[in-house]
């Protein structure tokens, strides 16, 4: 397998990262729809109680549709503005490619971080839901040069007391598609070391540092290399993956 990593020339894409972090609801609605449309995918914004999807894709026709999905509300570089960014940077890489784009629908999911509201309103009312045989959920991306799916649980020892352990619980907009029967992975990237470390049950650092009560997910964490990363792998799994 040749290399993924296609670094950037520019901060073209941390720059889009900050945009829409430090956007309101409607901004970032506004950035995401403008941002589909320049590269010539239709938009739908389907609204629900409090919230709204950010629906895309090219003459669905298949009947088996893969949903690319990230959700947009929060307010974290890392979670989840980065790994908006890296779909956004799929559907440009994809639609110059020859994948046939017939079979993937693109969702930005609000509210995800209130019970994924958005991603369960969604599948509750998709015309074609039997058609969606997988989801490819990003979740935690721009930190870090390994991409990994995520578990929804972790029993893990503290970093500064080995000797006691906790329990993470992992929530993310895979859930629904898992509640409706359908095939869906969380990926998110992490340092390499981290994800060796969670093998052996260590709580991740950046996890702590960054998502924790006194972290701070703001842009200064994020870095072009790993959102390139995450996408060129996250192709890799959309068009190889099972």
């Amino acid at each position: 397998m040749g290399q993924l990593i296609t670094p950037y020339k520019t901060r073209s894409s941390v720059d889009l990262v900050e945009k829409i972090l430090e956007a309101d609801a409607s901004g970032r609605i506004t950035i995401i729809g403008d941002k589909i449309s320049k590269l010539g995918y239709p938009v739908d914004v389907e609204g629900f109680d409090n919230g709204y999807n950010i629906i895309s894709g090219k003459d669905i026709r298949s009947d088996r549709i893969k949903v690319v999905s990230a959700h947009y509300d929060g307010d974290g570089a890392y979670d989840n503005a980065g790994g908006v960014v890296v779909v956004l940077n799929i559907m440009e890489k994809l639609r110059d490619g020859n994948y046939p784009l017939d079979e993937l629908r693109f969702a930005f999911f609000d509210l995800e971080e209130d019970y994924q509201k958005g991603s369960e309103y969604h599948l509750s009312k998709a015309e074609n839901r039997e058609n969606v045989v997988r989801n490819i959920n990003i979740d935690g991306c721009g930190i870090g040069d390994k991409l990994f799916e995520v578990k929804e649980k972790y029993d893990l020892r503290c970093i500064n007391s080995p000797n006691t352990w906790t329990e993470l619980i992992v929530r993310s907009d895979s859930l629904p598609f898992r509640k409706y029967g359908i095939h869906s992975k969380h990926f998110a990237t992490l340092p390499e070391d981290e994800v060796e470390g969670l093998k052996n049950n260590l709580y991740p650092k950046t996890v702590s540092e960054v998502l924790g009560i006194f972290g701070r997910d703001d842009i200064s964490n994020i870095s072009e290399d790993s959102l390139a990363y995450a996408r060129d792998a996250l192709i890799e799994e959309i068009i190889g993956g099972d």
